[in-house]
């Protein structure tokens, strides 16, 4: 049984959401009049022995080392599009304006990006009637994604990864649920998506340096702990795009997390956990880490969603 995803074109997939960008589509997303804040959360690092497990490898591969008072941690950092309503994009008939040149993200929505993760229509944004089954076919490589077969997943070969650590998808809404219901894992068969999700790790991976010295143009030092919430910081446009066009030259040639980027930018940077959790900040303290209750935050330049309780 395959099952098959056909596009309605209800317009769903481009109204309130946060979409995950490159350093290059950040860029244009701001100069076409969008919004971007940039999302940190931080995962304490203490041991690279298990680098044999995928997920550890994968999280390791697109974070940053840092420092959170002494307690060794890793930090992701992403630039994320943004808008309450509808995308900015879209013409008065809910159709792209820039399609050819939309987002990554944008291309290979419903998809997943992490390999881990099996597609659950129900987590999707697309109405039930997208979503078909039927007997095996041969599809077209080149067939167009409002109708494409979907087969079980076997393996993605580790080529994808979320933008952020794994809690962040790529153009659904943020939500406080738990892991997605296990049903029929879906991969993706055709080609040009396959490229899509190779583009958006290697931007994920080669990015890394860059995104960590853009935090410290603009200050940002602090952020979540991963799968504890999320920590948005609402910066200034104008500033964000200098930053950017600053940092951007570099992202011609990759550099990775020990680069001299990335040593000039760990200067500048040590990294305060927030959470709203109490018990969180007092395990993190006695760690090393340097933490902050998210009720101390600027309400005005940063926007915490938490996951957690306040005492659990």
């Amino acid at each position: 049984m395959q099952h098959i995803f056909n596009c309605t074109q209800c317009g769903k997939c481009c109204h309130g959401l946060h979409i995950p960008l490159t350093l290059v589509e950040a860029i244009a997303w701001i100069g076409r009049g969008g919004r971007v804040k940039v999302l940190t959360e931080a995962i304490p690092w203490t041991d690279d022995t298990l680098l044999a497990d995928e997920v550890v490898s994968r999280k390791r591969a697109i974070t940053h080392h840092g420092l959170s008072g002494s307690l060794s941690v890793r930090v992701g950092i992403t630039l994320v599009g943004y808008f309450a309503d509808g995308c900015p994009n879209l013409d008065v008939s809910q159709r792209c304006n820039i399609y050819k040149d939309r987002p990554l993200s944008c291309r290979i929505y419903p998809y997943e990006l992490n390999p881990a993760i099996p597609l659950n229509p129900s987590n999707k944004l697309c109405p039930p009637q997208a979503w078909e089954t039927s007997e095996p076919k041969n599809h077209q490589a080149s067939q167009p994604l409002n109708q494409r077969a979907l087969p079980t997943l076997d393996t993605l070969d580790a080529l994808g990864t979320l933008g952020t650590l794994g809690t962040l998808g790529t153009s659904d809404k943020l939500s406080k649920n738990n892991e997605p219901q296990k049903v029929g894992a879906i991969s993706i068969v055709d080609s040009s998506t396959r490229e899509y999700i190779k583009s958006i790790h290697m931007a994920n991976t080669n990015e890394i340096a860059q995104k960590n010295e853009l935090c410290a143009l603009m200050g940002i030092n602090s952020c979540s702990l991963s799968n504890d919430g999320y920590l948005f910081h609402l910066v200034d446009q104008e500033r964000l795009l200098k930053a950017l066009n600053d940092v951007l030259p570099r992202h011609t040639q990759p550099l990775r997390q020990e680069s001299e980027s990335a040593q000039r930018s760990n200067k500048h940077l040590n990294w305060v956990i927030c959470s709203q959790n109490e018990q969180i900040l007092v395990d993190l303290s006695q760690i090393g880490g340097n933490t902050l209750p998210a009720g101390e935050l600027n309400v005005g330049e940063q926007e915490f969603i938490s996951l957690s309780s306040p005492s659990s």
